[in-house]
């Protein structure tokens, strides 16, 4: 278990890289027993490979067939392409054992008896709707597809030039180019199914009832909230100085990062409630340009999300060896011109600290402005994802091939 980050690693860990300790073990052990190699291996050529090399005598891929329980049955009929590949997200271990059996690209693990294989019906042809799908996040994706597998006329609408949604922008953090994996998971499976995809499209009230789909589904995503709002301060609605010009939301922070680290100034305060990711690579992209970086949270431990899926003993040593002072139990008391007093989250004294900038990522609220304009007029109209609900990747994307299969 003091090694269970490895054993079970997530994307941060190159494919295949328990290879060459399987190898060793084949010199040691020889013709007295087998070895079984794990570790990242998402290819059939990499286990052809491996086997070849005398790296092991036989390969487990756990996670790769609980994310496409059919990966053998695709490659031995030549439908690579088919195949969903692991992204090493590790939610599978991250919700184990509120959730024993889990996959943030395939909804239908542990659903088996209902949505498994031969469960997704065509609807006769007297029953096909025209469904036109607003956002091109994962939830948005994953409806389009699985509404078009049942024969519905789907046409997905995404104001970017580019599929994914916010995966987008967490592909361009410091070890987390793996969800483009998502991305690519979830654009095939469009295409395959048929719908119809229109990227620069900026959606509309207007143009959604004019032409008039027998339905409107919005995957409109949320936004993070910059009022300071938080639920470890009840007794107020917001942080003082919130509303001072350097306080900006952890989106908007890291695509200022992305071009440019030092335009957020030489120190920034990240105040995280998210437990997620996005502000651990956030203060990684900062710290690698030169930032001073605090990171605090009024949580007992820092990014408990980061915590589950195995990546701390990844992700922290590298940041603190990068100079990013980790603050757990601290919240903001108010904000100033160039500083932040933090302090406890149980009370007490605050201390000043420099901020050029200061990041807050707290509650997320949904972008449901354009389905509350439609809802009124249009017989059938829905939202998911995000837009619902700010949730967790997994629960988006479930949330798309639910809708997608009661359409």
């Amino acid at each position: 278990y003091p090694a269970i980050h490895m054993s079970v690693a997530s994307m941060t860990v190159p494919e295949g890289y328990m290879l060459p300790f399987g190898k060793r073990a084949k010199e040691i052990v020889g013709d007295r027993g087998k070895v079984f190699i794990v570790g990242r291996i998402l290819e059939l050529a990499m286990v052809e490979q491996a086997l070849a090399n005398g790296d092991a005598d036989m390969v487990a891929m756990t996670r790769a067939q609980l994310t496409d329980p059919f990966l053998v049955q695709k490659f031995r009929e030549g439908r690579e392409r088919d195949v969903i590949r692991c992204v090493g997200a590790n939610e599978c271990v991250a919700q184990y054992p509120e959730s024993p059996v889990i996959c943030v690209m395939n909804p239908t693990v542990g659903r088996e008896r209902q949505w498994g294989q031969g469960t997704l019906t065509t609807v006769p042809a007297a029953e096909r709707k025209s469904v036109t799908v607003v956002g091109g996040g994962p939830a948005g994706m994953k409806l389009g597809a699985t509404a078009a597998r049942r024969g519905h006329e789907v046409k997905l609408l995404e104001r970017d030039d580019e599929l994914g949604g916010h995966l987008n922008l967490l592909k361009q953090l410091p070890t987390r180019g793996g969800w483009q994996t998502a991305i690519d998971n979830l654009e095939r499976a469009l295409e395959a199914a048929g719908a119809a995809v229109q990227l620069g499209v900026e959606a509309d009230a207007t143009s959604l009832l004019a032409d008039a789909p027998d339905a409107v589904v919005c995957a409109t995503g949320a936004s993070w909230d910059v009022t300071g709002f938080s639920p470890y301060r009840p007794d107020r609605d917001g942080t003082p100085g919130a509303e001072l010009g350097h306080v900006i939301d952890v989106d908007t922070a890291l695509e200022r990062a992305l071009a440019d680290p030092s335009s957020l100034g030489n120190a920034v305060v990240i105040l995280d409630e998210s437990g997620t990711y996005l502000p651990i690579g956030l203060a990684e992209l900062l710290a690698d340009g030169g930032v001073d970086v605090e990171l605090a949270t009024p949580h007992a431990l820092l990014a408990e999300d980061v915590l589950r899926s195995y990546e701390a003993a990844h992700a922290f040593p590298r940041i603190v060896e990068k100079g990013v002072k980790l603050s757990p139990q601290q919240t903001i008391d108010r904000i100033e011109v160039g500083a932040a007093q933090l302090g406890s989250a149980w009370g007490g004294e605050t201390r000043e600290v420099a901020a050029d900038t200061v990041v807050l990522a707290l509650t997320r609220s949904p972008n449901d402005g354009l389905y509350d304009e439609i809802a009124a007029t249009l017989p059938e109209a829905h939202r998911i994802g995000d837009a619902l609900s700010p949730r967790r990747l997994a629960s988006v994307i479930y949330d798309g091939e639910k809708l997608g299969r009661e359409l």
